[in-house]
């Protein structure tokens, strides 16, 4: 008698459970329609250049350079996401290194004569960014939105090459963190560390339009100002940072 009553009781525990699921389910679909995650790509021209805070160092002129890679917005309600991206920066900049600041400077296996050359490193660096942002926007008038963005930049280096000069020497391409051997011989700065760092942290800002050219895909302008906080050199005795400004482009689905 105890076994058949267990036994009809297990399809009403069966139903029950089955119902919790249906339940669960209808609430995940209206919290995901509620709070929408968009993916895309983008391509971002951008204009570098380096800052140095110090009289040993000084850096000139600006590149153009490029970023791409994807982006994704979560909008946790209509007007206010979080947005992050996985992008390929390049950066371009010349650092000019004064040799009477230093004790003793080496290239080409001769000592470079202090007060009278400075030694130019024209620097070609790639980091892979992740940025953290927080976007705000407007709401739709006709087909069109505006936004904001503030938040941080976290960059890992995956290249790092220069041409290195000075006025008894020139040497192109060289992998300044893991030079060829030929290139450890020739370059031996015995007074400064001309590596560049593996980290970048920035700050970001910036400001576009979102435009809506079929269903919920958005075609994205806007402009982004990101700004270095840390050294991209290794040497400890000065701060010389990466900055742009680029032209991000890109299409979110």
């Amino acid at each position: 008698m105890y076994n058949q009553v267990k036994y009809r009781m297990n399809p009403f525990a069966k139903t029950n459970k089955n119902l919790f699921w249906v339940i669960l389910f209808l609430l995940f679909v209206q919290a995901t329609q509620a709070q929408k995650l968009s993916i895309g790509i983008k391509f971002s021209p951008q204009l570098t250049w380096s800052g140095t805070d110090n009289k040993n160092t000084s850096s000139n002129g600006n590149r153009i350079n490029l970023s791409y890679g994807l982006m994704a917005d979560y909008y946790f309600t209509e007007n206010y996401a979080i947005g992050t991206e996985i992008c390929l920066n390049s950066y371009g900049t010349n650092l000019n290194l004064k040799t009477d600041k230093f004790d003793e400077v080496q290239f080409a296996g001769n000592k470079i004569q202090k007060n009278t050359e400075v030694v130019n490193y024209d620097y070609r660096i790639n980091y892979l960014q992740i940025p953290i942002l927080l976007k705000m926007r407007t709401n739709e008038i006709g087909h069109t939105r505006y936004y904001a963005e503030f938040g941080f930049g976290s960059g890992i280096r995956t290249q790092a090459k220069a041409d290195i000069k000075s006025g008894a020497f020139e040497l192109n391409n060289v992998n300044v963190n893991d030079p060829d051997e030929e290139d450890v011989y020739k370059i031996s700065p015995t007074s400064f560390d001309d590596d560049v760092a593996l980290f970048r942290g920035s700050i970001i800002m910036g400001a576009g339009i979102q435009y809506n050219f079929f269903g919920s895909s958005l075609l994205q302008a806007g402009v982004r100002y990101d700004n270095g906080l840390t050294s991209f050199t290794t040497d400890d005795r000065w701060t010389t940072t990466l900055n742009y400004i680029s032209l991000n482009l890109g299409i979110l689905f």
